[in-house]
């Protein structure tokens, strides 16, 4: 006779409070997550001065922070106190996570940017506190396809608005536009899509109704088509590899599910299943395929693409070398790799192993390396070990989902720095979360795994770290919200005109965030519209302090020069250059500054480097191939002007040639869209101006030489820019 059950009043109230607080991190964590995914596509969130980010847009992160912190304290006190021994891959992944953002917490205190380091830092602890939630909260396969879910749903929502500015670029007659969808980049937004798709897939495998059925094979008709349109060659072999990955994983989950009977089990839908996705994936990617089709056959720009990566990878290569324990500072690369380059300047290494190696020292890519190699083996572990029901074949074909999505994510971040992009890093956090909780058997279901128990102290300092990152990110969501709030309001004053409105909000953003340059910076800009120079210079000054970079010094020695006091702009400026080799605005400025204190021959050998510079892989092989460097196109200008001036005119042809070559170039891409956004009005005004001179100056240095055919050639080249600049005049006004 069956025992009767005999219940516990305050048990069960316990229990369900413990529920409710789990179910509330759960909600938390999804979140965070549809807000960052669609909002934090920004490298190291941080926006580029000339976009004009809004309010939400400069909140959005910090706010997430605060949610994934929110959803750590609420999984720590909800947790029940499992007292038996986890899985150890479970143990090494959660370990090493959490170890990785204590690493990056030690070598933030050498970092030469503070707050671009406490951005690093905050990416990697919304990272891991995302996969903590999602594998410690989530106890049930509801809550975890809920998550899996907003995942895909994310995917969509970004699929959506870049199939709308495609279509917005290509009435407008630019059919080769690559989508950004809020992202800095678009293969920062692929890296997104690899994660995505293969979820939105193991939704549809998974899903045992028609809606829920074609909502997953429409998020994936979605998602494909705008992987394509982001025109990311190694995003879709990411894809690809990601989807090998997940076949392979569903063959061993197949293999290794047995009924108790011993016969393998079987979802009599599932090749139809597999069939049907196949087709819709296909006919979705046909739909986009020619934008990705005319890039993949332009052999010259994938052996460039190549080449930039290649050269670059050798000098972060060199940077671990020279600082292989700690690195050179959390936050760092930006900063200090222009030291070791071998290439034209880039933000982030195109590899985020490379770039965490070179910021944290080999110390920090081992742990990185160790909580990967722990969610794979919690994983694959689990493939194997599911539990003989009637759903194992749904679970498994979601847990070889996920994993796909995780190999697709670490093939592209071998690429590109996508760890460092926060929404990218947080979906690649709870892909991991997701991973090791789906490897586990479902609420009630018998394991034949007999574990031991820890001891409570035990528990209690597995906990702890957990507790300590959570109150950790929502301190620093409080601390970030008023002021990124506060910039949001000078940004808009100084959209509306309203110049003393920006001046207060800059100066309450740089009180609440002290370690933010950017801040000082902006106060200086708007100082100097007011007309008051020597509190710009105190702005400039206390930049230097709080950050010793190459940008604060060549905007101190920019307004010193600008001031009258070019002694001390040749200072600044010297600092600015040693920081920086690789900045041309600061060397174009320092030689100015030599030529404003009489050093002629200083300033001259400045434009040599700078020419020596540009016949080098520095000037030749740049990130951004479509974007001209017309910086040395000023400075063969200058050269030239040098020996026009000693009557050398047969080389001075041909240092005006080049200067020629150059600023033509970005004379004819003037209104291509990566121009605009990455040459501001200032410079080609100046490079415009430039341009103008060296035709004028070529076509008499010719004709002097007397060759007056080649002369003309110039002049009519001379007339056409000018006839344009008046029409570019016109059409603006």
């Amino acid at each position: 006779m069956k025992r009767p059950k005999i219940s516990d009043p305050q048990a069960d109230r316990q229990a369900r409070r413990l529920k409710a607080l789990q179910r509330a991190a759960a909600v938390c964590t999804a979140a965070a997550l549809a807000i960052i995914g669609i909002k934090g596509g920004m490298l190291y969130d941080r926006f580029p001065s000339s976009v004009g980010a809004t309010w939400f847009e400069l909140v959005a992160v910090p706010f997430a922070m605060g949610l994934v912190g929110v959803a750590l304290v609420l999984w720590t006190l909800g947790d029940r106190g499992d007292r038996r021994c986890a899985c150890p891959w479970t143990c090494l992944a959660g370990v090493c996570g959490i170890g990785l953002v204590a690493w990056l917490a030690v070598c933030l205190l050498h970092s030469p940017m503070m707050r671009a380091g406490l951005s690093v830092l905050s990416i990697a602890g919304v990272a891991v506190g995302a996969g903590l939630v999602c594998a410690g909260a989530c106890r049930t396969r509801r809550s975890l396809t809920g998550l899996a879910i907003t995942v895909a749903a994310v995917g969509s929502i970004l699929a959506v608005i870049g199939v709308r500015e495609y279509l917005t670029q290509w009435r407008e007659g630019d059919a080769a536009w690559r989508i950004f969808a809020g992202f800095a980049v678009p293969n920062f937004l692929a890296g997104l899509f690899v994660m995505t798709i293969p979820v939105s897939i193991g939704l549809f495998l998974r899903a045992r109704d028609r809606t829920a059925s074609l909502a997953a094979a429409f998020a994936v008709a979605l998602q494909v088509p705008a992987l394509l349109l982001t025109q990311s060659r190694l995003g879709v072999m990411s894809l690809v590899i990601g989807l090998i990955q997940f076949a392979l994983a569903a063959w061993i989950a197949r293999r290794s599910e047995k009924h108790g009977d011993g016969r393998r089990g079987r979802d009599p839908h599932a090749v139809r299943r597999m069939a049907l996705m196949a087709v819709v994936a296909l006919v979705a990617g046909l739909v986009a395929a020619r934008p990705v089709i005319s890039r993949l056959r332009a052999s010259r720009d994938q052996s460039y693409s190549a080449r930039f990566r290649v050269m670059t990878w050798e000098g972060v290569r060199w940077m671990v070398a020279a600082n292989p324990l700690m690195g050179t500072g959390t936050g760092s690369f930006d900063v200090r790799y222009p030291g070791y380059a071998k290439v034209g300047y880039t933000q982030h290494a195109h590899n985020a192993f490379l770039q965490l190696a070179a910021e944290t020292g080999l110390p920090g890519l081992l742990l990185l390396v160790g909580a990967i190699v722990g969610v794979a083996g919690a994983g694959f572990k689990g493939l194997r070990r599911l539990p003989r029901s009637d759903g194992a074949n749904h679970d498994a074909g979601m847990l070889a989902a996920i994993l796909g999505g995780i190999g697709a994510a670490l093939i592209h971040s071998v690429f590109d720095s996508d760890l460092y992009v926060p929404a990218n890093a947080a979906f690649f956090g709870a892909l991991c979360g997701l991973a090791v909780a789906w490897s586990r058997p479902a609420s009630g279901a018998e394991t034949r795994t007999a574990r031991t128990a820890w001891p409570a102290p035990f528990i209690l300092a597995a906990k702890l770290p957990s507790a300590l990152l959570g109150l950790a990110l929502i301190g620093g969501s409080v601390w970030a919200l008023p002021a990124r709030s506060w910039v949001a309001e000078a940004s808009a004053a100084m959209a509306a005109g309203d110049i003393y409105g920006a001046l207060e909000a800059y100066e309450h953003a740089a009180r609440l965030d002290p370690f933010d340059v950017e801040n000082r910076l902006a106060l200086a800009h708007v100082l100097m519209a007011l007309d008051q120079p020597e509190g710009a210079r105190r702005r400039l000054v206390e930049a230097t302090r709080v950050a010793n970079i190459g940008k604060t010094w060549y905007r101190l020695g920019r307004h010193d020069l600008a001031s009258g006091r070019p002694a001390d702009a040749v200072k600044a400026l010297e600092r600015a250059c040693t920081l920086d080799p690789m900045h041309l605005r600061s060397q174009l400025t320092l030689a100015q500054a030599y030529m404003s204190v009489g050093a002629r021959a200083d300033a001259l050998a400045v434009y040599q480097h700078m020419v020596g510079l540009y016949r080098s892989p520095v000037g030749q092989v740049r990130a951004v191939p479509e974007v001209v460097d017309w910086e040395y196109g000023i400075a063969f200008a200058a050269l030239a002007e040098a020996q026009l001036r000693d009557r050398q005119d047969s080389e001075a042809i041909s240092n005006l040639r080049q200067a020629a070559d150059i600023l033509g170039r970005l004379w004819d891409t003037r209104h291509e869209a990566m121009v605009r956004l990455r040459v501001q009005d200032d410079a080609m005004r100046e490079a415009t101006a430039r341009y103008e001179w060296v035709l004028d100056q070529l076509a008499g240095a010719l004709r002097r030489e007397h060759r007056d055919a080649d002369a003309d050639e110039v002049a009519a080249r001379h007339r056409a820019m000018r006839e344009e600049k008046e029409a570019d005049a016109a059409a603006e006004r």
